[in-house]
């Protein structure tokens, strides 16, 4: 077994850009996002950091649509509304919005929701709202995590960009 050495941010990009590309699928760096686009049907995904590519593979989609949304206890019919909250991306949402008739996809960091409408923008029964989910009508403080999936209203676990901002809460 091996320690696992960090890359440093140039080489982690160069190192995903190869991967993605022999998959089909180019990966571009834009105002502090990437645009990742498959070769093969187009699909372009707008992503927060390099972390996100995983959310974006096909196997990733299944297995969680399956996981959670595909279950002995929860099985979504095409005239089932969901609401999916915590949604990051949209990659569990593309899943699940195959199923089922409409999906409100719910997403408190506004830099994650981005990505999110981004993602799910050809998706006529995905509505996208950037807000929190908490037990009264309010604003709350969302914590900017060093990485985009660790935004949180608790303090991030991977560290803190130390930076906040105030978005829409409701029950």
């Amino acid at each position: 077994r091996y320690a696992q050495r960090k890359l440093p941010y140039r080489e982690s990009f160069i190192a995903a850009v190869i991967y993605l590309f022999s998959r089909g699928k180019i990966l571009t760096p834009k105002n502090r996002f990437y645009h990742l686009r498959d070769l093969k049907n187009g699909k372009t995904w707008l992503l927060p950091g390099l972390r996100a590519i995983y959310h974006t593979l096909n196997s990733y989609q299944d297995r969680i649509t399956e996981q959670f949304f595909d279950n002995e206890y929860i099985q979504i019919g095409e005239k089932d509304t969901v609401f999916e909250v915590g949604s990051y991306i949209g990659g569990s949402t593309v899943g699940v919005a195959e199923k089922a008739a409409h999906v409100y996809a719910i997403e408190a960091s506004p830099r994650n929701a981005r990505c999110l409408r981004h993602n799910t923008g050809d998706l006529e029964n995905v509505s996208v709202i950037n807000k929190a989910a908490w037990n009264e009508t309010d604003t709350v403080e969302i914590q900017y995590g060093i990485a985009a999936d660790d935004d949180s209203l608790l303090t991030p676990d991977k560290g803190s960009l130390k930076k906040t901002t105030e978005v829409p809460a409701d029950t």
